[in-house]
Formats: C-alpha cells, structure tokens, sequence
C-alpha cells in the first residue's frame, strides 16, 4: 500500500482568533470556511514557544523548546535532534522544502538538514528596514555581537546600497517600504506557484512525498498588497502605525503611541493579510483539487506563532509575550483520516504535528515518536498540560538602539502554564499573572494576588514545576536554570559556536529564486498608502 503524500504548510505569524472559521466576525478566511466540511479543525491549538526559531524547531523535532534547548532566535537546529524531514527522508519519501529567505529556515541554521531539495526565495534587499539589516549582519557575522562591529559593517551595507543610516529611517522611509509592500507581498505568490509544480513533477514520481511550505503573507510588516489592504473599508494609514508596522520596538519601548482608533486600523490591516493569505491558500489548494488526483494526500495547515496587535500596552508582534494572541494559533488537516468534518477542542501543541506525521509514515511504534514529546493528535487528551516558553535574550547588544530598555524588560525568564481554562505566566523577575480563560479570554484582568485564585494559582505552578521535571534529563528542574544572559559575551560566543557544529546539508539542495518586483510604478497610478496624518 502506498504511503500517503504530505504537505506541511505554515502561515507565518497567523493568529487563530482571526480566521472567521474560528469565529472572527469580519470574513477573513471565506475559501477556508468553504473547506469546513472536508477538513478536521483543532480549535484549542498553541504554538509553545514565541520565537521563530524555537517554535520551528519544535514542529520538526516534536520536542518542547525545554528539551530541544533552541528557545532563542539567536539558536541553531541542533544536530543531535533529528528533523521529521530526515525522519521521512529515510522511510523513503522525497523531502522538499520552499519559503522566502529567512534566517531561521536557512542552510546556517541547519533547517535544510533531511530535505533532498529546497527553494529559498529572495525578495528586492531594499525592502529590508535599518533595524532588520542589523539583525541580518548580527547573524551573518558570528554570535560575538559589539556594537562598533555591526555599526561598521551596516555603514559598509549602506555604502555599498546606497543611502546611509538617515536615508533608512524615520517616516519618509516606511512611506517608501510602505509603497514597495502595496505592490509587492512577501513571496506569497511564488511560494505557492513553486509548491504547484513541485505537487505536478512529484505527483508521478514512485516514491511518496512531503513538502513544506512557509508563507510570510501573514507576517509583520501588517501591509497586503493592493486590492486587499483596504477590503475592509478605507484605512487612514498614519506615519506612526507605518513606523511601528516595519520596527515594532518603537511600540514596544514607548517611542510611538497609537490612539484608539488608529489601533483599529492597525488590526483591520492585519485582517486583510489574513485575507490575503486566504486567497493564496484558495490558488494553491483549489489547483490541486483540480489538476491532480492525489486521494492519499494530507495538507496540514498551521503557523508558528501569532501576533500581539497592542491589546494589552506595549504588547505588539509576537517574540516577548506569552499571551494567546500569540499562542494560540491555527490547526487545520486535509486529507487521510482527517478528511471528515470534526472539531476538537482538546489542547494541542505545535509539538504533535511532527510526531503525528512520523506515525502516518511509520507507523506509530516508530522511533522517532518515542523521542519526541509531542503526541499524536489522533490521541489528544482533554486533561492536557500545556506549557510554552518565552525565549530570553541570549544576546541583548543587538536590540540597539532599544538596548537598555529590553535588557532592563526582557532578560529575563518567562513560562507559561495552561491546564483546562486556567492559565499561569511566571517570569524570573517576580512579575506573574493569572487569567481564568473561560471568563477572561482576552486575558484582560490579572487575578494573581487575589486570594479567591491563589489556592489555583499555586496549584498551576506546582503542574509546571512537575511538567518540567519529568521532561529533564535528572529529574531535577530549576525555575531559573536559564542563565545564559548573565554569561560574559564571550563565553556565550564559545557556547554558540560548539551548538553550530557544521549542520548544514552538501549545498547542492539549496536553489536560491530571486522573485520578480515591481519597482516602480508612475505616482500618478500609485494608491496613497498614507492618508491624512
């Protein structure tokens, strides 16, 4: 019997809560409702860790960013941690992965390890705001930051471009970043044509297949291209939510605050990339209903964190808050056992996405679900235990120029606890809160101290601390172990580079795709992506 074909696909930074198939009131996902009563929905799905990189690495190892030890976005895929992709790779499946260039899904990091070929898809670099230019030469460099080298060697990027630090912010510049994203999305467009032909040249091949997928249209900045920005009704689109759209540190640290009604903008922009992201879903999977006849194929559909949209203050995008803006995230299957209409409402993790496809290519007494700390989501429990991580800041000196004020908030731990409709956030600095899910699903009122909840508060992190213990190589578990930040930067320079240890694939697999840009259009013809203020 043939094994089935897979395709994982992940909306990169999609919120649950606005799908209208999760119950959002604005209609944000209509091709998806359409699938309602073909597909298996998990309506109580987390991602568990706030980080791109740790929350990726958790959907292809299946271990909880705890056990994988890769919480911050400055880790790597370590290599004792095999990949569900290898996994498939050796029980004969050819394994392909495409997304736009991104640091984490990257041969560096060793993302590419078990892929027999992959696609990066490159974007015009002029897109790429000052702040993300630093970041990207953070990583190319070495983990040894100081801030003399990477303002160095950003004044050389800027030289060598064009432009100088000036000329790449302050608001004239997002207007101009604004102008390339009402014309262009985020490779979208390319990522679905070459997930298409890879279904097509597969699809005949005798081997099964297993295809990821990561779509960046969901992701900040909140800007859809034309036709779909404005969907919603005409969006006054002021220089602040501009500048925080591209740089959400600016929000983060105070710098810029946005009135009431320009934070309904800013989630209304949000709602149209989800709608754009739909009518990308809508090409992809609506050319494989009917241009192939794959009745064995499974689609999982989900993302690897969602975004904070400032409902609580100072809370926008996702890597520092544990809030279920952030958590929770969408689950959907296609296909295969998952093909009749059911809705679950069990907790389940981003953990158990790989461990379940591991199952439905070996069969479930397979090795690597029983490393794995994820389960299948065909055995989910109602009593479930769910705990996620917020990543801390390994290295605090790129965060310039907004250094001190995220050494000063953020160094520090942060873990989440949920256990039916009862939620813990503990963080090492003494700030805790505790939200009743059921009656407070938009964790407005924190019930911590109050002496009604604290007998349940108690009892939540009492689960967390035993959570912890069990998953730990000795049994023994310290709330605080995470120390890495007060580590002088050196030592941390030596840690980081025995965790690289060449993980990379041979690079023959990796085809670089520079996606096509419109780089101008006359002004005339241009819609204005800044009305009013």
């Amino acid at each position: 019997m043939r094994k089935p074909n897979i395709i994982l696909l992940v909306l990169d930074g999609l919120r649950a809560d606005r799908l209208s198939c999760y119950g959002h009131w604005r209609k944000t996902s209509p091709y998806l409702d359409s699938l309602c009563d073909r597909m298996t929905i998990f309506r109580n799905h987390r991602t568990v860790n706030t980080s791109s990189m740790g929350a990726h690495t958790t959907l292809v190892t299946g271990l909880h960013p705890y056990v994988h030890c890769a919480p911050d976005e400055h880790c790597v895929y370590t290599k004792e941690n095999p990949t569900i992709f290898q996994f498939s790779k050796s029980k004969g499946y050819h394994t392909s992965g495409i997304s736009t260039e991104n640091i984490f899904l990257s041969r560096e990091a060793g993302f590419m390890r078990g892929f027999c070929d992959y696609a990066a898809i490159v974007k015009s670099y002029k897109q790429v705001s000052f702040r993300e230019r630093r970041m990207f030469v953070s990583h190319a460099v070495s983990p040894r930051y100081t801030d003399r080298i990477i303002r160095r060697l950003v004044m050389l990027i800027e030289k060598v471009l064009g432009g100088g630090r000036k000329d790449m912010e302050g608001p004239a510049y997002y207007r101009r970043l604004a102008d390339f994203f009402l014309y262009n999305d985020m490779a979208g467009k390319q990522t679905v044509k070459l997930m298409k032909q890879k279904v097509a040249q597969l699809s005949h091949g005798k081997e099964p297949f297993f295809i990821f997928g990561n779509i960046l249209d969901t992701h900040r900045p909140y800007l859809a291209p034309e036709g779909f920005r404005d969907f919603f009704g005409p969006l006054d689109v002021s220089d602040r939510i501009l500048q925080i759209s591209f740089d959400e540190f600016l929000a983060i640290c105070g710098k810029i605050e946005l009135s009431d009604e320009e934070k309904e903008v800013l989630s209304a922009l949000y709602d149209a990339k989800v709608l754009y992201a739909n009518s990308l879903l809508k090409d992809l999977l609506g050319w494989i209903d009917a241009n192939s006849n794959l009745d064995d194929l499974m689609i999982f559909i989900t993302a690897d964190h969602g975004e904070m949209l400032l409902e609580k203050p100072r809370a926008l995008g996702h890597r520092f808050f544990l809030y279920e803006n952030v958590l929770r995230t969408p689950l959907m299957v296609l296909g295969g056992e998952f093909s009749q209409p059911r809705r679950y409402d069990h907790p389940t993790t981003i953990e158990d996405i790989a461990v379940t496809i591991a199952n439905i290519v070996a069969g479930r007494d397979n090795e690597f679900s029983k490393g794995a700390t994820g389960c299948d989501l065909r055995d989910i429990d109602q009593d479930r235990v769910v705990v996620a991580d917020r990543p801390f800041l390994a290295f605090p000196e790129i965060y310039l120029p907004h250094r001190s004020y995220m050494v000063e908030h953020f160094n520090s731990i942060d873990r989440a606890v949920i256990f039916r409709s009862k939620k813990l956030i503990w963080n090492s600095q003494g700030r805790m809160e505790f939200y009743d899910l059921n009656l407070d699903p938009q964790e407005t009122a924190n019930l911590y101290g109050d002496p009604l909840h604290q007998p349940e508060a108690a009892k939540l992190l009492e689960l967390m601390q035993e959570w912890y213990r069990h998953r730990s190589a000795d049994g023994v578990f310290n709330m605080n172990e995470y120390e890495l930040m007060k580590v002088p930067a050196r030592q941390r320079s030596q840690f980081m580079k025995r965790q690289i240890n060449h993980l990379v694939d041979p690079p023959g697999i990796v085809t670089t795709i520079y996606d096509q840009v419109v780089l101008d259009k006359p002004r005339a013809a241009r819609a204005p992506v800044v009305a009013g203020r």
